[in-house]
C-alpha cells in the first residue's frame, strides 16, 4: 500500500496523540476552553482505549516505529 495516495494507518495514531496534546495545551493556556476540551478528551480517551484493544493498533505501532525513525 502506497502512502502517496492512501493515508496509512501508521500515521493515524501519532496524529491522534498530537491532537490530544494540543487539546491539553489549550486547556492549560486558555482556561475558559477547559470545560469543552475536557469533554473532547473524555471521548478521545474512550476511543484510545478501544483502539488499544485491536490488532490494528499493534500493526500501526510497528509501522510507525519504522516510518518515524
Amino acid at each position: 500500500m502506497s502512502g502517496e495516495r492512501t493515508l496509512m494507518l501508521s500515521g493515524t495514531y501519532p496524529a491522534f496523540k498530537m491532537l490530544i496534546e494540543w487539546w491539553n495545551y489549550l486547556a492549560e493556556h486558555i482556561p475558559h476552553c477547559d470545560p469543552l476540551v475536557q469533554i473532547g478528551l473524555t471521548w478521545a480517551d474512550k476511543y484510545d482505549d478501544r483502539l488499544g484493544a485491536t490488532n490494528a493498533y499493534a500493526v500501526a505501532m510497528c509501522e510507525s516505529s519504522i516510518f518515524f525513525k
